[in-house]
C-alpha cells in the first residue's frame, strides 16, 4: 500500500464517482478502478459498493477514509518539513492539465523536483492562490481589471473577445455567430457576484459600456457555480439560457453545448493569466514567467481580439 493508493481512494470516496475522481487526479478511470480493487484485496474488506448508477462507502470504507486522510495529512506535513513544494493547480478542462504538465516539465531541475500538480477546477484557482492552497494557477481577468494584491503572473493568451455558450437544443445553437441583441430575451447564466466580486463588477461594467443589460441568472453555490464550464452540466443548468465564454471555450465547447462567436460586445474582453503568490522567491517567479512565455504559445489558447491591441488597459503586475 502506497500513499498514491490512498490518494486515489480518498478522491473516489470524496467524489463517489470513479470518472470524476480520475479527472481530478489526471489518471485513467481504469487505473483508479484497479487501484481501489487492489486495496480491497490487500485489506480483505469491501470499501465501496458500486452499482450502475451510484457509488457509496461501506462502514469499512468510511473508517478507512478517515484513517487515509490522517495518513495523507501527516505525510504532507512531513514532506513540507524537509523539502519545499510548488503546488500547481492543474485545472480539469483541456488544455489546462496538459499546459500545467508542460510547464512543470520545462522547469529547471531544482524547481521541477519540488513541483507537483493538484487537480482543481480552474475557476477556483484565483481564490486558492490567495488562500495559499496552491502556489501557481490560472485565472481569467477582464481587460483593464486591477489584479488582487499579493499576486503576480504573466498572460498566456488573449485578450480575446467573449463568445456565447448555449445548449445544443437552444434555438440559436446552429447559427454560425450571433449578435448579443438576439440573446437579450434569454437569461444569461453567470457566476454569482459573491464568488468573485471584482470580476463580476468588471464584466458588468464592460457589458454596460456596450449598451447591453443581461437578464441575469446567477448560479447558486455548488460545483457548477465554482466551475461553469466543467462538463455538459452547463446544458442542464442553463435550461434554455446562455453564458458568456472566453474565446478558447467558445471554440472548444464541452459536450452538449454549442459555442457561438458573439458580435456587439467590443468591450467585453477577457485574458487568461498564469498567476502565483507574490511571496514566492524572485528567482522562481522570474523562472515561471520565462517558462510560461515559452510553453503557452504551443497551446491553442485565447486569441488576440485584433492584430495590434492597445495594451494600456491590461492588468499590471508588480
Amino acid at each position: 500500500m502506497e500513499l498514491r493508493d490512498l490518494d486515489i481512494f480518498v478522491a473516489v470516496a470524496t467524489e463517489l464517482h470513479f470518472t470524476r475522481a480520475a479527472q481530478k487526479l489526471m489518471l485513467s478511470p481504469a487505473t483508479v478502478s484497479s487501484t481501489v480493487r487492489d486495496l480491497e484485496r490487500e485489506l480483505g474488506a469491501e470499501l465501496l459498493v458500486r452499482t450502475s448508477r451510484s457509488v457509496r462507502l461501506t462502514p469499512s470504507g468510511e473508517a478507512f477514509l478517515a484513517s487515509s486522510r490522517e495518513v495523507l495529512e501527516a505525510a504532507r506535513r512531513a514532506r513540507q518539513a524537509v523539502e519545499p513544494a510548488i503546488v500547481f493547480g492543474a485545472g480539469e478542462v483541456p488544455p489546462w492539465p496538459a499546459l500545467t504538465m508542460a510547464v512543470i516539465n520545462a522547469l529547471d531541475e531544482q524547481w521541477r523536483s519540488c513541483a507537483r500538480p493538484v487537480g482543481l477546477p480552474w475557476a477556483q484557482h484565483l481564490q486558492a492562490v490567495l488562500d495559499g492552497q496552491i502556489d501557481v494557477g490560472v485565472a481569467y481577468f477582464m481587460r483593464g481589471q486591477k489584479p488582487p494584491k499579493l499576486l503576480s503572473g504573466v498572460p498566456v493568451g488573449g485578450p480575446g473577445r467573449c463568445g456565447a455558450l448555449v445548449p445544443d437544443d437552444h434555438p440559436l445553437a446552429k447559427r454560425g455567430s450571433v449578435h448579443v441583441s438576439e440573446l437579450a430575451e434569454f437569461p444569461m447564466g453567470f457566476v454569482a457576484r459573491e464568488f468573485n466580486p471584482d470580476f463580476f463588477d468588471a464584466m458588468m461594467t464592460a457589458l454596460a459600456a456596450d449598451g447591453f443589460t443581461p437578464v441575469l441568472r446567477p448560479q447558486p453555490a455548488g460545483p457548477f457555480s465554482q466551475n461553469v464550464i466543467q462538463s455538459n452540466t452547463i446544458a442542464q443548468r442553463l435550461d434554455g439560457g446562455w453564458s458568456l465564454a472566453a474565446d478558447f471555450l467558445t471554440r472548444n465547447p464541452p459536450a452538449g453545448v454549442a459555442g457561438l462567436p458573439l458580435e456587439g460586445l467590443p468591450n467585453v474582453r477577457t485574458q487568461m493569466w498564469a498567476i502565483w503568490r507574490a511571496t514566492l522567491g524572485k528567482t522562481v517567479q522570474q523562472h515561471l514567467r520565462e517558462v510560461y512565455r515559452k510553453v503557452a504559445p504551443g497551446f491553442d489558447l485565447d486569441r488576440e481580439s485584433d492584430p495590434d491591441p492597445d495594451r494600456s488597459g491590461d492588468p499590471q503586475w508588480s
